[in-house]
């Protein structure tokens, strides 16, 4: 799962990403973060060097911004099948204009100019790449800013209509195809969370899907469409017709997992029109026991 959360902010994104975190570790068992540290001042640091960063010159911000995203196209992250980002350039087009003094269109370092090139390289690199929008009435979010300030807050008040005008411009601009928004004006976390839930799944490819569950540890189940290679774990519900039960032994009794005394059945159901078959034994699957993650 590659996503990449936005919108302004007290929208909710780092709250949904923490729940999104949740949601994956009980529906596949896996462990799954988001990199979550593209505003000025980053809570990741230090007091003393929130302040520093603060202090740089609008020049040295941008070089710091512009390596910051660039840092995280590197393969080493999109190699992985999970790539989770909050804000990332997006964000940095609304706010560098307004709050870090460089960025503005047709300016030096144009940050919707780069917003647009780097919106490429994703469909280059990783075209499964889901864009999710937060978005709240403008009371929602001053409200919030006063019931739950930020320390150091990038958002002023007084902005708020212009910061949510420009994520809808480029979330409209975002040449990124797999994208859906979500409001969390009346939504409790766990409202957003199950809307998330239920609009990731049209956005995320069946190569997705088995991927995410490739992962699943002992919720997941191993199945083939033919071929020792194509050996892999199914889930999410939606990807198996028919009820999850274990109808008989392999007929070739030479196929078995690494675990000893496994062997291969014919699960009620089928993946793309394809026979879905099942292997029983795997020491990530219980000998006695085949079903399918929860959703």
């Amino acid at each position: 799962m590659r996503l990449i959360l936005v919108g302004c902010e007290y929208a909710g994104k780092t709250t949904l990403a923490h729940a999104i975190v949740g949601w994956i570790e009980r529906t596949l068992g896996s462990a799954r973060t988001f990199h979550d540290h593209f505003s000025l001042p980053c809570n990741e640091f230090p007091v003393e060097e929130q302040e520093q960063l603060l202090a740089l010159s609008p020049r040295l911000k941008e070089m710091f911004q512009r390596y910051m995203m660039h840092y995280h196209f590197h393969p080493a992250f999109y190699s992985d099948p999970d790539h989770n980002l909050v804000g990332f350039h997006l964000e940095e087009a609304v706010y560098a204009p307004l709050y870090y003094g460089y960025g503005g269109r047709g300016e030096y370092a144009d940050r919707a100019a780069l917003a647009r090139a780097l919106d490429e390289e994703i469909m280059q690199h990783a075209p499964d790449t889901v864009l999710v929008l937060l978005r709240a009435r403008p009371q929602v979010i001053a409200q919030r800013m006063r019931d739950q300030p930020h320390e150091r807050p990038v958002v002023q008040e007084k902005d708020i209509e212009l910061v949510l005008q420009r994520f809808e411009e480029e979330y409209r601009d975002s040449l990124i195809r797999k994208k859906f928004a979500l409001d969390t004006s009346d939504a409790t976390v766990e409202q957003t969370l199950a809307e998330f839930a239920g609009e990731i799944k049209k956005h995320l490819s069946e190569a997705a899907r088995f991927a995410g569950c490739a992962s699943a540890g002992h919720r997941g189940l191993w199945a083939s469409r033919g071929g020792r290679a194509g050996w892999r774990r199914v889930g999410w519900g939606g990807d198996v017709a028919g009820p999850p039960r274990f109808v008989g032994p392999a007929r070739q009794a030479g196929r078995r997992s690494p675990a000893a005394g496994a062997g291969e059945g014919v699960c009620g159901g089928a993946v793309g029109g394809a026979e879905l078959r099942v292997r029983q034994g795997d020491h990530h699957v219980p000998p006695d026991v085949i079903h399918y993650p929860k959703t």
